[in-house]
C-alpha cells in the first residue's frame, strides 16, 4: 500500500508523547508523506523540552532544525495548536521562524504556554510579515505583561489579515489596555478580540491612598477603549468578562 496518508486532520493532544515522537511527526512533514492541514499538538510538554531555554545547545540545535524543516516544507499545513506544552520565548522563537518560512500556517494557537515579553518579538514579525497570512491567533494564558501585549498590538495595527485575536489572561493591565485601544483605532481587519480575564481595574487591589490615582488610570484606559470602539467599524465581538 502507498505509504502516503490521506488524512487532513490529526489531533494527537494530551498524548504524552516524547521528543523521539515529535521528530517522527515532524519527519513525516518533512518528507511530505502527509497531507496533513490542521496539527494539534497540545498538552505535550516532553516533546518540546528541547527548545527550552535550559535545554543545551546541541539537542535545542537538531531539534529546532527540524521543527524548522518540517514546517518550511509542509504544502498543506494551515493550522497549528500548541497549547499547553511549556513552551517558553525561545520556543516560539524558533516556531514562528518556521512557521514564517512556511507562509501557508492562518491559524495558530499558543495558549497556556511560558511565553513572556521576549516572545512576543517573533509573534509581532510574524504579524507584520507580508509572507504570512495568520486570520487567527491565541496567545491566551501566557505571561507577555503590558510590554508583551503592546509589542503585539502594535504589529497588529498595519496587519490587513488577521480576523480573530485572543488575548484573555495575558497580565494586561490599564496600560495594556491603552495598547489593545490605540490597535483598534488602526486595524481594519480584526473581527473579534478576546481580553477577558485582565485585570484592568487595578484600583481594587491598590493601597487606599494609591486607589483614587489608580481608579483614574482605569477610567482612562476605559475611555480611550470606548472612543477606539466608537470609530472602528469593522470590529463585531469584544469579550472583556472578569477584567475588575
Amino acid at each position: 500500500s502507498s505509504p502516503f496518508c490521506n488524512a487532513r486532520a490529526l489531533d494527537l493532544k494530551d498524548n504524552s508523547f516524547d521528543e523521539e515522537g515529535l521528530r517522527v511527526l515532524l519527519l513525516a512533514l518533512w518528507q511530505r508523506t502527509t497531507a496533513i492541514s490542521s496539527l494539534d499538538l497540545s498538552e505535550n510538554p516532553r516533546a518540546f523540552q528541547s527548545l527550552a531555554e535550559s535545554s543545551s545547545s546541541e539537542r535545542k540545535r537538531a531539534l529546532s532544525q527540524m521543527v524548522s524543516q518540517a514546517l518550511s516544507t509542509s504544502e498543506t499545513l494551515t493550522c497549528l495548536k500548541i497549547n499547553r506544552c511549556k513552551l517558553d520565548d525561545e520556543g516560539m522563537g524558533i516556531v514562528s521562524k518556521a512557521i514564517e518560512r512556511t507562509r501557508l500556517v492562518t491559524w495558530l494557537e499558543v495558549a497556556s504556554n511560558e511565553i513572556r515579553g521576549w516572545g512576543s518579538e517573533p509573534i509581532a514579525r510574524l504579524l507584520r510579515s507580508i509572507e504570512t497570512r495568520l486570520v487567527v491567533l491565541n496567545v491566551s494564558q501566557n505571561p507577555l505583561g503590558d510590554q508583551g501585549v503592546r509589542v503585539i498590538c502594535k504589529a497588529i495595527e498595519r496587519n490587513r489579515n488577521l480576523m480573530h485575536l485572543n488575548l484573555s489572561q495575558t497580565n494586561l493591565t490599564c496600560e495594556g489596555l491603552h495598547s489593545v485601544s490605540a490597535m483598534l483605532l488602526e486595524n481594519k481587519a480584526l473581527r473579534s478580540i478576546d481580553i477577558s480575564g485582565n485585570i484592568v481595574g487595578t484600583y481594587a487591589r491598590s493601597s487606599y491612598h494609591a486607589a483614587p490615582r489608580a481608579e483614574k488610570d482605569t477610567g482612562d484606559a476605559i475611555s480611550a477603549l470606548s472612543s477606539a470602539l466608537s470609530r472602528n467599524t469593522v470590529l463585531t465581538s469584544l469579550r472583556m468578562a472578569f477584567c475588575g
